[in-house]
């Protein structure tokens, strides 16, 4: 498999479960009573399931149609779309095996979440309610806003290097347009003339 992301499946009981795999470590994970479990399929087609960290990550708010998961270089996220107050990130793979939740992140809704190698970025509803999007360094947690009440995003790609690519409504003049941020977090407005949202938009390595 070469690719991470979440599965869905059907348990014998008819309701349904969902795993995600990451790519760094070749191996399925899935959230049960308030853990993250790993499974581990050895060469002989041998699984032995284990508790992935010991810390309790509320696993039971993961559910699969209010979550994105990410995954970066050596990293992986599960982020929740919205909850009562903010959204929810959690660190669910690293190296040192120690599963985490997210703090100091700031932000009402999630519509769009992407990454590049080395950051993530969350496009969505500030706390003050605002269309916001940011790019946050998951070394430390910290984040940068590159939008903020400027634009209405539809759609939005990230190369490997931190270009952003971007379709949105301009708040100032109801506008359609296509633009770019680049590694050094400036904009670039390349068409201003289009007359509805583009269909698609891919990361481009």
């Amino acid at each position: 498999m070469n690719n991470g992301g979440i599965y869905e499946v059907a348990d014998i009981d008819g309701s349904h479960l969902f795993y995600w795999y990451v790519v760094s470590s070749e191996n399925f994970y899935y959230p049960y009573n308030g853990i993250i479990k790993e499974i581990l399929i050895d060469e002989t087609n041998s699984v032995n399931i284990l508790d992935y960290g010991i810390r309790d990550l509320a696993t039971d708010e993961f559910y699969r149609d209010k979550l994105f998961f990410i995954e970066l270089q050596n990293k992986a996220y599960i982020v929740l779309k919205s909850t009562a107050d903010f959204i929810q990130i959690y660190e669910v793979y690293n190296q040192n095996n120690n599963p985490q939740k997210v703090k100091n992140i700031i932000m009402k809704d999630a519509s769009i979440v992407t990454a590049s190698n080395d950051f993530y970025y969350i496009s969505g509803k500030n706390n003050n309610g605002n269309s916001s999007l940011i790019k946050i360094n998951p070394s430390d947690a910290t984040y940068s806003t590159l939008l903020d009440n400027q634009y209405s995003i539809f759609k939005m790609a990230v190369s490997a290097d931190d270009v952003v690519t971007f379709n949105a409504l301009r708040f100032s003049d109801g506008a359609i347009v296509l633009g770019t941020i680049d590694e050094n977090e400036r904009v670039a407005i390349l068409d201003e003339t289009l007359t509805g949202e583009v269909n698609y938009l891919e990361r481009i390595n």
